[in-house]
């Protein structure tokens, strides 16, 4: 049994079977029971009566609940949850997201009896406030808010049961000392701080603005340390590696009770949970039991809700490609068949997608059983999922079926029904710990919709304030009891720890900044004595609270950061008191301590390897074709790493056609066009209706996701571009296009690139090889020696009696021919005219090409860039090209 860290005394222990022990909170109610229970099988007996504790908060809940069960017409309690819940459904406009701060400082102004007509709650954004109640207290009419359970008690006058006992209190709030006063009066009440003797109950001890240390003023720390780190991270390493040394020494006595200190836990619970796991026990992981961590985080933080709610959103929302992706690979829902959709994204959605997009692209029942051929998924990639198909059916189904409004609990009840549709939570692939945040979830949503007041809301209000709700309640899964506890700043009251590591503990970070509340002036506050309403009080609080630290454990650490954002930093003031006060040296010794855990450095001479070559290609077909050949005359590095590695730069998905959709529409309407009029006087006969009309049936088949404004546009667009391109094409001599959109292949020393070819037009001096583009063109990356850009001399090598390679350009505005032959064919297009004979020309094209491929088989992979190339590169990370500059 690990040791306790509550000091239970025979006299305690005496009490406890006579009294009702009390606990500021949950944390040393859940150690008393250990302490206790310790102590007893210490003594040697094998069995005892449970003790009866309770932190303050449970008591007067149940004591309530034991007067109200009593009576015919009971009055109802009305929970934290309840109350967000009211808040949230009567919240001024665009202000919901304030329910929780307005649900928080209604509780303060109830715990300390503040009306709501005092001054500053009459004008200004107090008046908003005080109607925001106003809605509030009537909906809740002669319910019980938790914060006013002692008044309600007092007032039928009913006491406890049994005696009391308050263990370490620091402050109590108005209504609690009244409802204690009352109960001396039939119940005895005795008060405990640390290890002082129980004593009687007075009022005058809880001075609303005093906080009581543990023991005695004169008990300190035997040894006291400062650490300066360089991050809060490093903080958090060293007290684990910290933790971890005191814990693997040999102990001669009672094993230690060590603690560590994060304020401000919750919000960076998974670093610590991360670190101190990796620490302790690397192999297990977060779900150790090495080590006990208090607070946790919000449930709406945890990934099972966070999942949950992402596939809820995607019910009504359109999601991002990320979004997707997250959905498919999460181990809390049965979504694969998503994956292959997924990896397809660029060429077959838009930039978001909702889950109608998506019933032409899997397929599995009635309603998806005929997807469009152009959009769906190839059958091969979800033969194997069908069940999955199934279940995506049901939940289009489900999602069709949502009404436009409906109470909370309905919400809730399609919510867990469309969840359940999808195996949320996938027990069988989660840990013990996720398993307890989804149980700790649905508990929640189940507690939600009993607290529905009635009022009917849409589906986004109902998520939101679900997600409300989720952000309002800290969870942590249950951990065993442990001899390493990582707690937050105000856990410690009532424990002892034989080693204390305090973090966080700069100038600026503690004392801490006072918390305000945006509905409760500081003025209102500090008139009703509300503790830690100014910063003078928090000053006295971090006082307190040092004096307890040293007075709790013997060997005291404390970590700060030195740096943050840019400024250097000092150890809090309080430090140094304290270390004075116990009679330490007034300089305290500042060291840096160890990296991460796992980082152990090492003086290693590098060696440096230059590799220039990857493995060879094999002869035979390439993937790649025309593409593979440029970038290997840009920078083979990039070649290499494309077309071999394929790491292609991730094509992002699009809301509307970006300039590569928008440069295979117009090849795909010129083809079309072309199939239907090949020849100059083919072209002639058409008029602008033939031409809409090809337009408009050649993007209804190659888009169906376009926006219909957006589509009507762009057919006009084309269609005014393809109407000035064949007024150019007239001012030709005859020509017949004989190949359209033609797959070519070329042997160049073995290997073997294919090649799709645009068009192929015969005339009379010979073939013409049209390349058509919808950006600007250049013929000067032709023109090196090496040639840059070898797609034009590859066209010209791909069939006999070629005469000249030309690119045509189809912009709005522009459209013009540019290209190179060995004469000038076209009167109309720019032609450069090489040189030399045009056959002389076509073989030094090929002995480049050829001296390229060899390149290609050769696997050579230098790092060696053309001109601007690497300035829209995406592979910097992996040549490093940077490094060598």
């Amino acid at each position: 049994m690990t040791q306790p860290l509550v000091q239970i005394t025979d006299a305690i222990a005496q009490l406890c079977k006579t009294h009702t022990i009390i606990a500021p909170n949950e944390r040393l109610a859940r150690e008393f029971i250990h302490a206790y229970d310790h102590k007893q099988h210490a003594s040697g007996l094998t069995g005892w009566p449970t003790v009866h504790v309770q932190s303050l908060r449970s008591f007067l809940n149940a004591e309530f609940h034991r007067y109200t069960e009593a009576q015919s017409n009971p009055s109802r309690l009305v929970s934290a949850d309840e109350l967000l819940v009211l808040f949230f459904s009567f919240a001024p406009a665009d202000q919901a997201h304030l329910s929780t701060s307005a649900r928080d400082a209604f509780r303060t102004l109830r715990r300390y009896r503040i009306h709501t007509s005092v001054p500053e709650l009459v004008s200004g954004r107090g008046r908003t406030f005080t109607k925001w109640i106003a809605d509030v207290v009537d909906e809740l009419a002669n319910a019980v808010t938790e914060d006013e359970v002692g008044d309600f008690l007092r007032s039928h006058d009913t006491p406890p049961a049994h005696p009391m006992l308050l263990m370490d209190f620091d402050q109590l709030t108005p209504i609690e000392l009244d409802y204690l006063q009352f109960t001396q009066q039939s119940q005895q009440v005795l008060s405990l701080a640390g290890q002082q003797e129980p004593i009687k109950f007075e009022s005058s001890t809880f001075a609303p603005q005093e906080i009581s240390p543990s023991s005695s003023a004169n008990s300190v720390a035997k040894s006291a340390r400062v650490i300066a780190c360089q991050s809060l991270n490093e903080e958090i390493a060293s007290a684990a590696r910290w933790a971890y040394e005191i814990k693997s020494q040999p102990s001669k006595g009672a094993p230690p009770r060590i603690g560590v200190i994060v304020p401000n836990l919750a919000e960076h619970y998974d670093l610590v949970q991360r670190q101190f796991a990796a620490t302790l026990d690397p192999d297990t992981g977060s779900a150790t039991n090495a080590f006990d961590i208090a607070a946790g985080k919000p449930l709406a933080r945890h990934q099972v809700w966070q999942h949950a709610r992402r596939l809820l959103v995607w019910s009504q929302h359109r999601i991002s490609a990320q979004w997707l992706y997250g959905l498919a690979q999460s181990p809390f829902l049965r979504l694969h068949l998503l994956e292959p959709l997924v990896e397809r994204w660029p060429s077959r959605l838009r930039k978001h997608v909702s889950m109608q997009d998506l019933k032409g692209h899997i397929g599995g029942n009635s309603r998806l059983a005929n997807p469009q051929p152009a959009d769906a998924l190839s059958a091969d990639a979800l033969s194997t999922d069908t069940p999955s198909r199934d279940t995506f059916g049901q939940l289009l189904d489900q999602v069709d079926q949502l009404p436009s409004t409906d109470r909370l609990r309905g919400w809730i009840r399609s919510f867990l029904n469309i969840l359940d549709t999808v195996g949320w939570p996938n027990t069988s692939a989660i840990g013990s710990f996720q398993y307890q945040a989804y149980e700790a979830v649905l508990e929640a949503l189940q507690h939600a919709a009993k607290v529905d007041h009635g009022a009917t809301i849409d589906f986004d209000t109902a998520l939101g304030l679900v997600e409300t709700l989720l952000a309002a309640r800290t969870f942590a899964p249950q951990r065993v009891h442990a001899d390493i506890h990582v707690l937050g700043l105000l856990e410690t009251t009532g424990l002892t720890f034989s080693h204390l590591w305090v973090a966080a503990m700069d100038a600026e970070s503690f004392p801490q900044k006072t918390a305000a509340n945006a509905f409760l002036p500081r003025t209102l506050l500090n008139r009703h004595s509300v503790p830690r309403s100014s910063q003078d009080d928090e000053l006295r609080f971090a006082t307190a609270l040092m004096s307890r630290w040293r007075a709790q454990a013997d060997s005291l650490r404390f970590s700060f950061t030195e740096v943050h954002d840019e400024s250097q930093r000092r150890p809090s003031a309080l430090i140094d008191r304290a270390l004075v006060d116990a009679s330490a040296p007034t300089v305290a010794e500042v060291a840096l301590v160890d990296w991460h855990p796992f980082y152990v450095p090492q003086k290693v001479q590098l060696e440096t390897v230059v590799d220039t070559h990857g493995s060879q290609q094999a002869v035979g077909p390439v993937k790649g074709g025309v593409g593979f050949l440029r970038e290997q005359t840009q920078c083979p590095f990039r070649a290499y790493a494309i077309y071999r590695l394929g790491l292609r730069e991730p094509r992002q998905p699009i809301d509307f056609p970006d300039a590569l959709a928008r440069g295979i529409a117009m090849h795909e309407v010129l083809a079309a066009l072309l199939r239907t009029a090949p020849s100059q006087s083919d072209l002639a006969r058409l008029v602008q209706a033939d031409i809409d009309t090809i337009v408009a049936e050649t993007l209804d088949q190659i888009d169906h996701t376009m926006p219909a404004e957006f589509h009507a546009r762009e057919q006009q667009r084309i269609g005014e571009t393809v109407s000035a391109w064949i007024a150019a094409e007239s001012k030709r001599d005859d020509f017949t296009a004989i190949h359209i959109e033609t797959d070519f292949s070329i042997d160049l020393d073995g290997l073997r690139f294919n090649v799709r070819v645009d068009r192929i037009d015969q005339t009379e001096q010979g073939l013409l090889v049209l390349d058509y583009k919808t950006g600007q063109i250049q013929l000067s990356a032709t023109q090196t020696t090496p040639v840059r850009d070898p797609q034009l001399p590859i066209y010209s090598l791909l069939v006999e009696n070629v005469q000249g390679v030309y690119y045509a350009q189809l912009r709005e505005g522009s459209v013009r021919l540019a290209g190179i032959a060995g004469q000038r064919l076209l009167e109309s297009a720019r032609t450069i005219v090489p040189t030399q004979p045009w056959a002389e020309q076509l073989r030094e094209w090929e002995s480049v090409l050829t001296s390229t491929s060899r390149q290609i088989a050769a696997g050579d992979a230098r790092v060696a860039p053309v001109g601007s190339v690497c300035n829209n590169c995406h592979l910097h990370s992996f040549c490093r090209i940077g490094d060598a500059q």
